[in-house]
C-alpha cells in the first residue's frame, strides 16, 4: 500500500511538473554571434580555407511549433530587425511544418554595412493579418521616423517667415536697445 502511495504520488508531482512546464506551442528566437569561432576548424585543428576570411556576422534562429489546424490558414513569420545603424527591415518566412525553425544571417558586408543587430521581433500571422504568436527582443523599441516630407514643410514655413514681414525684432533694433543699458 506504502508503495502505491510513493508512486502515486511520485506520477503526480511528474505530471504537474510536464504539464505546466512546457507550452504545448510557441515561438522562440535566438541570436548568435558569427566569427572564427564559430568554425569547427578553430577547435579541431583541421585545415580550413575560412580560417584565413572568417565569416562575421550574427545569426538570428527562429524556431516554432504550431497546431495542425493553423496550417492550411497559410501561416507565415514576419521578422523585424533594428540594426546598429538605426534602420529597421521586415523579413518574411513561411511556415509549412508544425514544427521547424529558419535562420535570418546578417553576415561578412551586410553585417558591417548596418552594424550588426541591435533587436529583433516576431510575429506568426495567419493568411489573413491575424497574430497567432509574437515575440519580442528585452531591447526592441519602436523607432521613431522623420519623414522628409515633414522637414520639406518645416522648411517651407521657414522660409515663409523670414520672407514676410513679422513684428520681430530686428538686428539693429537690439543694438540700440542694448546700447541703452550700458548708457
Amino acid at each position: 500500500m506504502r508503495r502505491l502511495h510513493k508512486n502515486s504520488i511520485a506520477i503526480l508531482g511528474l505530471s504537474v511538473f510536464f504539464l505546466t512546464g512546457c507550452q504545448k506551442y510557441y515561438l522562440s528566437l535566438t541570436d548568435q554571434k558569427v566569427d572564427v569561432n564559430s568554425l569547427a576548424s578553430t577547435y579541431v585543428g583541421s585545415p580550413d580555407k575560412r580560417q584565413h576570411s572568417p565569416p562575421l556576422g550574427q545569426l538570428v534562429v527562429m524556431d516554432w511549433r504550431i497546431p495542425r489546424f493553423i496550417l492550411p490558414e497559410g501561416p507565415f513569420i514576419e521578422l523585424f530587425v533594428l540594426y546598429g545603424n538605426y534602420t529597421e527591415k521586415k523579413f518574411t518566412f513561411p511556415i509549412d511544418k508544425r514544427m521547424g525553425y529558419v535562420v535570418y544571417k546578417n553576415l561578412n558586408e551586410e553585417f558591417v554595412d548596418n552594424k550588426g543587430i541591435i533587436s529583433y521581433r516576431a510575429d506568426i500571422k495567419l493568411a489573413d493579418g491575424q497574430i497567432y504568436k509574437s515575440w519580442t527582443h528585452q531591447l526592441w523599441v519602436n523607432l521613431i521616423s522623420v519623414d522628409e516630407d515633414e522637414e520639406v514643410i518645416h522648411s517651407e514655413f521657414k522660409d515663409i517667415a523670414i520672407n514676410e514681414e513679422l513684428d520681430l525684432p530686428s538686428l539693429n533694433q537690439e543694438e540700440e536697445n542694448d546700447s541703452s543699458f550700458t548708457d
